[in-house]
């Protein structure tokens, strides 16, 4: 009877749950969270760091680096002396008579004096000076986040996770976009990336969606500000990216007239891409560079490829020397020269580098075309993307920096694809 008694406890036990561990429910909730927006808390990571790194030893010197930093530095302060608004006439400029002052091209300038006057608002003793100090090195570490989904958009999260860390620590870039220097290269980098997030996006969700529905309206429209905001950032080379973007609806219609052999058979699959490309673009010229710059504008945008060749022409403006004397300008002596300034590493590791990374992401997506049909958006983009500023940067060696963004993304691309086949043994091709 006893030994019974006790089978029967022990029966009860063996069948009674374990007991659970407590977890506070705010705990639960916290963790539930940064596990479903690890991505958000990753990129924020990413943005601090690198803000951080290109603000390392900013206070070592009180002089601006160059005198360009130094002309957007008196216009900021123009504009916040001027309560929001820049005088018509420079006395500095073209002395003894002075000279008249654009602002047309002047976006950044009178960004950075109304975010300036906006934190003043927070911080009353902060000084123009002491708040470019912080200023392009914020600009330049937010260059992570379009870079992220420029790369998920083109492949997967993984590749924009990647993609935002080799932008936000790039070498090229760091040192073109330190702290306390307030030159306009953090924004020039900035906003291409910015316009071409928000132009992908558009065009994945015309090639998803295929209506003329109210996004349609709104994502043009918005690509349409984007790109009149970059034309007034960088009225000198502004123009590559429309060509980068013509480029891609242009290429992927042709190839699907080849393919199919019947051009409105092309036509009727790519229309809304289309459609969407001419509304945007027809928004853009319309508002932000006809009634500005002319029709002559429009010339210029078409023609700005060869007119990089001829940057260094003596004809070209009031002080054409500093084309020809900037060292930055000057030619570059080969490709070993090109790829070296994308890089830190030098000799046989050359062939691991961004550079090679690339030829190899654009080497992977071919083959994948080709077995699947798979990628060829992506393809298409990083080719143009890349050999555009590669060309160029055989007139001057300033450009290199405008391929960064294409070997860094394809760099990651291909590391993205690699983990795929180590670790998730996905086939090659896919």
């Amino acid at each position: 009877m006893e030994h019974a008694s006790q089978e029967k406890k022990q029966h009860e036990t063996e069948q009674a749950p374990a007991e659970k561990k407590f977890t506070p429910p705010l705990f639960g909730h916290v963790k539930q969270f940064i596990i479903s927006h690890w991505v958000f808390f990753v990129l924020i990571g990413i943005v601090l760091l690198s803000f951080s790194v290109r603000m390392t030893d900013v206070w070592s010197t009180e002089q601006l680096r160059n005198i360009d930093s130094y002309v957007f530095y008196r216009q900021m302060s123009e504009i916040v002396q001027h309560e929001g608004s820049l005088p018509v006439h420079d006395d500095l400029t073209l002395s003894p008579l002075g000279g008249m002052t654009s602002i047309s091209r002047a976006f950044y300038q009178f960004f950075g004096a109304y975010t300036y006057m906006f934190v003043r608002t927070i911080l009353p003793h902060l000084s123009l000076l002491n708040f470019l100090v912080y200023f392009p090195a914020l600009l330049a570490s937010l260059m992570a986040i379009p870079a992220y989904y420029i790369g998920k958009l083109l492949y997967d999260r993984r590749a924009g996770i990647l993609a935002a860390l080799f932008v936000a620590f790039d070498v090229t870039l760091i040192s073109r976009t330190l702290g306390a220097d307030p030159d306009s290269d953090a924004i020039v980098q900035l906003m291409p990336l910015v316009v071409m997030t928000i132009f992908l996006y558009s065009y994945k969700l015309m090639e998803k969606k295929k209506s003329l529905d109210k996004d349609f309206w709104v994502w043009s429209v918005l690509v349409a500000i984007m790109l009149g905001l970059w034309s007034n950032i960088w009225g000198a080379g502004y123009w590559y990216v429309l060509w980068l973007i013509t480029g891609l609806v242009a290429s992927r219609f042709v190839i699907g007239w080849i393919r199919t052999k019947n051009i409105r058979h092309a036509w009727e699959e790519r229309k809304y891409t289309i459609f969407n490309f001419s509304l945007f673009m027809a928004l853009f010229l319309i508002i932000f560079i006809i009634p500005f710059f002319g029709f002559g504008e429009v010339v210029n945008i078409v023609t700005g490829p060869i007119q990089v060749s001829h940057i260094k022409n003596e004809d070209m403006g009031l002080f054409p020397n500093v084309y020809i004397s900037v060292a930055e300008l000057q030619s570059s002596v080969g490709i070993r020269d090109i790829i070296q300034r994308t890089t830190v590493v030098s000799g046989p590791a050359l062939f691991i580098s961004p550079f090679f990374l690339m030829l190899y992401a654009l080497g992977y997506l071919v083959y994948s075309y080709l077995r699947t049909g798979n990628h060829l958006d992506t393809l298409l983009l990083l080719l143009i993307w890349f050999l555009g500023p590669f060309v160029a940067t055989f007139v001057a060696v300033r450009f290199s920096i405008l391929f960064v963004v294409p070997v860094v993304v394809g760099s990651a691309i291909l590391l993205a694809k690699l983990y795929r086949v180590i670790v998730e043994e996905e086939r090659f091709e896919v």
